[in-house]
């Protein structure tokens, strides 16, 4: 059983018609029969695979996983936007979006993030600067300044290490050495959970992951088995 992946994809462009149809293709792909036998039934990304390219089909590119939910397409200042969700194998598979943007769609762009914790992959891309100026990933599990203990929902909304500080000084409970290193930052701050955690006989585990997104260009993922 593999770690899955979870990424959002924006597909965005000028040429609004463009984008919805694409967004009509890829709905009809998902809607529509599977193109074979598989275990993910409709929305596995080996039917966009297939459709798109027949000639190599689901067995020869970088597919394993489904679309988990696709919006509509709205409006972004100049831009016509619609975003896709995947869960896939172990992390992100960028490389069959691109090639179908490329192909087939070439005035259309892509941003994304994507998160698999069990391997550490954390990366996005956001070359127009748009979707995603998050930088870091936070996830936590903390006693609150009431001694109750809380997990965040909102693990992409830190912009700089100074962010994620501020909001652990207005949330969290618990005095801690301030550090501008990621990785002190990490363990200092575990290091305080391990001792309430240890001293007041919590029932839940309490943690404190962040990691540091990197920037990988949609181009640079591998397309072929």
């Amino acid at each position: 059983m593999p770690n899955w992946c979870s990424t959002a994809i924006k597909f965005y462009s000028k040429d609004k018609d463009r984008v919805d149809e694409m967004y009509k293709k890829f709905l009809g792909i998902i809607k529509g029969e599977p193109t074979q036998e598989n275990d993910f039934k409709n929305g596995w990304m080996g039917d966009f695979a297939n459709t798109f390219f027949p000639e190599l089909g689901a067995e020869k590119i970088e597919c394993r996983g489904w679309v988990d939910g696709m919006d509509e397409p709205y409006d972004y200042d100049e831009y016509r936007v619609f975003t896709m969700w995947t869960e896939t194998a172990w992390g992100p598979k960028i490389a069959i979006w691109n090639e179908i943007v490329e192909k087939f769609y070439p005035e259309v762009k892509i941003a994304y993030i994507a998160e698999e914790c069990g391997c550490g992959v954390f990366c996005k891309w956001d070359d127009d600067g748009m979707f995603y100026p998050d930088e870091y990933y936070v996830d936590i599990c903390y006693p609150d300044k009431n001694g109750e203990i809380q997990t965040l929902d909102d693990h992409y909304q830190f912009g700089s290490v100074q962010e994620i500080q501020k909001w652990l000084d207005e949330n969290m409970g618990l005095l801690y050495e301030h550090t501008d290193k990621l990785s002190d930052l990490e363990t200092e701050v575990q290091s305080v959970l391990d001792a309430y955690s240890e001293e007041h006989d919590t029932e839940e585990a309490l943690y404190c992951q962040i990691e540091e997104f990197e920037s990988v260009a949609p181009s640079e993922f591998t397309f072929l088995e």
